[in-house]
């Protein structure tokens, strides 16, 4: 993920919109979490989702925590998810897939 250090973690959620009071984001750890770790993450409201590789989550964080906070965790980086990265590079190109191309019996 390349991103290292305090002032970079807490500069990589910056002008994120949040949703429900939440970032959606990428975040790595310098080892994997131990249960002690991910209890107290989840109790100062971040939620670790699905687990990507070398030692990195999916992650939901609160809009309102100081992400160079989340260092005594064990993060070494983090970034917040962009809205491009969710979209099918199909829909992006305007090719719609063909098992997507009709809805009720109708083109969309």
């Amino acid at each position: 993920m390349g991103v290292r250090g305090r002032a970079s973690v807490e500069n990589s959620l910056s002008g994120v919109t949040p949703v429900n009071g939440k970032v959606n984001a990428l975040m790595q750890f310098r080892k994997t979490p131990n249960s002690e770790v991910l209890r107290k993450m989840e109790v100062a409201g971040v939620v670790l989702e699905n687990y990507v590789g070398g030692n990195a989550y999916y992650a939901q964080v609160p809009a309102s925590r100081r992400t160079a906070d989340l260092a005594r965790y064990g993060v070494s980086s983090i970034i917040a998810m962009r809205s491009e990265w969710k979209v099918s590079s199909l829909l992006e190109e305007e090719r719609v897939p063909h098992w997507a191309d009709r809805g009720l019996g109708a083109w969309l």
